[in-house]
């Protein structure tokens, strides 16, 4: 389990700076797509942006896949269109 986690309240601030980490953790991640369904579109781009260097990692893990999921159900079209892109030549 992630230490963070610990001090976790429902303030999304806290999590700021953390999500990829969080996204790998059982707890963080359903955290994080709760977050997800409710947040602002300024939220969401700064949860994607610091997402964007591990999408690939976050899509195999096994807790971070369903985060990625929820940027399909919630997110803008050019968040989908990068996850989309990064997953080419990775899917069999």
């Amino acid at each position: 389990m992630v230490p963070l986690l610990e001090p976790i309240t429902d303030d999304k601030q806290d999590i700021y700076d953390h999500i990829a980490e969080f996204s790998g953790d059982q707890h963080g991640s359903r955290f994080i797509q709760q977050k997800l369904e409710t947040a602002n579109s300024d939220e969401k781009d700064r949860v994607f942006r610091e997402l964007q260097p591990n999408l690939l990692q976050l899509m195999q893990d096994v807790f971070g896949n369903y985060v990625i999921q929820k940027f399909f159900e919630h997110g803008d079209q050019s968040q989908k269109k990068v996850i989309a892109n990064k997953m080419k030549g990775q899917v069999l």
